[in-house]
């Protein structure tokens, strides 16, 4: 197999379809590139590629050329519900790995890490793509600030997030305290792509520097809301192969999401509408999100070139 001339680098952002395009992702590359010779077996030779360190942490849907990976001691191997293969591994490995020829690279989602800073983790993904003369196409898909807010809540709160370091950090027995309270997030992009101080309270000074990070590096943003198009048009161009056929049969994905107790309790939560919301409530979300609402409106309004 060749090395794709360009490879989508997508922002994973918390409760901005993150868990859904990794779920289309996993089926896309399933159907594409399964290994021929283990169909009977349902052996995949797609691999989903935990590259991380202490301040990095990414996802690689890669294909590995050979079996080598499944007694490598470097990686740590595993099969998950739909038998996509796991794997986990350092940098240093991995980059290793696609320096040999022994794995072709499809995509990579930058994740969150220990750090707050998330162009560590942008710079590192360019920086391996570099060793192999591939270019990225950087995409991140921002999400309406008040959607996002009560999606958050309702997860961090459920039994869905046990998982998570942030499970149960939030205390408020009620959405509408959420909002009332200092732990409602201001703007957790903005805070992540300037590494800017916790204490620090965001200005337009700290909006002009992740507008310029995002400007300067190419990074197209795009609105939730137009997900499946997106994905169909950036894989149909790098790969020349159909996403269409996962995009429009959504029962793959609703297959995944109603095997999983846990999105179905958290799917059932009542969603509150803001314009249900006391003005005293608006008021006080919209003064601490105005500038991740600004952020939101400004970037997905406008085309990035």
């Amino acid at each position: 197999m060749k090395q794709s001339d360009q490879v989508p680098v997508i922002l994973h952002i918390p409760k901005n379809a993150g868990t859904y395009m990794e779920r289309m992702l996993q089926l896309f590359f399933t159907e594409h590139w399964r290994d021929k010779r283990s169909r009977k077996s349902g052996i995949m030779n797609v691999r989903r590629v935990e590259v991380c360190d202490q301040t990095v942490k990414m996802i690689v849907f890669c294909v590995m050329i050979d079996d080598y990976f499944l007694t490598d001691p470097h990686m740590q191997n595993s099969f998950d519900k739909s038998h996509l293969m796991l794997s986990m591994c350092s940098i240093d490995t991995f980059r290793q790995y696609i320096t040999n020829g022994n794995a072709k690279i499809l995509t990579i989602l930058v994740k969150p890490s220990t750090t707050n800073d998330l162009r560590v983790s942008w710079f590192t993904a360019w920086d391996l793509l570099k060793t192999i003369k591939v270019s990225p196409i950087n995409q991140m898909f921002l999400r309406d600030t008040f959607s996002r807010q009560q999606s958050l809540y309702n997860y961090i709160t459920s039994d869905e997030s046990s998982h998570e370091l942030t499970h149960g950090k939030i205390k408020h027995e009620t959405f509408e305290q959420y909002l009332t309270s200092d732990q409602l997030e201001d703007s957790w992009l903005i805070r992540g792509l300037t590494n800017m101080p916790i204490e620090t309270i965001i200005t337009q000074r700290w909006v002009d520097l992740t507008l310029d990070f995002i400007h300067d590096n190419n990074i197209m943003v795009h609105d939730v809301k137009l997900v499946d198009n997106i994905l169909h048009e950036t894989y149909n161009a790098c790969f020349n192969k159909s996403f269409s056929n996962l995009v429009n049969d959504r029962k793959n994905i609703n297959e995944l999401q109603q095997t999983d107790k846990q999105y179905s309790n958290i799917s059932a939560r009542k969603k509150i509408k803001y314009t249900d919301l006391p003005p005293e409530i608006q008021n006080i979300f919209d003064q601490r999100t105005k500038w991740d609402q600004k952020l939101y409106k400004h970037l997905t309004s406008t085309k990035l070139s």
